[in-house]
């Protein structure tokens, strides 16, 4: 292996690794967004769930429900900035997976048209290594 293919191989297995950081890194990313959805979701059917029926209540129960509701309605707005930065990080994770696949990709290029470069070296280094034979003329002389 010639120090061009090594040099190649090495990088390839770095933008390897980096595509396998920036995958996980996408995955979390992935994960934190669904977790804040799931959330998310979870606080808006709390919410809906606590509807006043018609008939008679107490005071203190519709008191209670409606603090439950301000409250609900508290955590559900507070939850829309933390779930914006949670996407706006998994669309840059994206794209720095994206990245990191094509220079992954570019590095197995390289490196496969430095082991094609060094097959055509060796076939020229072993031909011009090859014993010289002398030829004869049609007449029998040594050239």
């Amino acid at each position: 292996m010639t120090p061009r293919s090594a040099r190649r191989e090495r990088l390839l297995r770095l933008r390897t690794i980096e595509h396998r950081v920036a995958t996980l890194k996408l995955a979390s990313a992935d994960a934190t967004v669904a977790n804040l959805a799931r959330i998310t979701a979870r606080l808006e059917k709390l919410r809906a769930g606590l509807g006043i029926d018609v008939g008679e209540r107490a005071g203190m129960e519709l008191n209670s429900i409606a603090e439950m509701t301000l409250r609900l309605e508290s955590a559900r707005i507070g939850m829309v900035a933390p779930l914006d930065d949670a996407q706006t990080r998994r669309s840059e994770f994206l794209a720095h997976r994206i990245a990191a696949q094509r220079r992954e990709d570019g590095a197995a290029k390289l490196l496969a048209k430095a082991e094609s470069d060094e097959v055509v070296s060796n076939d020229r280094r072993a031909d011009a290594n090859r014993q010289h034979v002398k030829r004869t003329s049609f007449f029998g002389k040594v050239k």
